[in-house]
This record gives structure tokens, sequence and C-alpha cells, in this order.
């Protein structure tokens, strides 16, 4: 199978948040990662 752009993987970390909360960017650091989020409403 030839290689292709649209192949490539990205690697981002999430955060899980009990419902009725959702993720909340902090405003500061990097969107793909967990830790620049707090559970909030």
């Amino acid at each position: 199978m030839p290689n292709s752009p649209l192949a490539l993987s990205a690697e981002a970390t999430v955060l899980l948040c009990p419902y009725p909360q959702r993720a909340i960017y902090n405003a500061h650091g990097a969107m793909d990662e967990a830790s620049s989020y707090h559970c909030g409403k």
C-alpha cells in the first residue's frame, strides 16, 4: 500500500467529564492536550 499524506496520524488527549459537565478550554496550553481543559457547566 503506498504512503499517502492522508494516512498521517495525529495524537491528542481528551478530557472526559461526567454528565452534565463538559470540557472547557483554560485559554492556555495546547488545545490537543487534556491538561489544557477543566470540567464545568
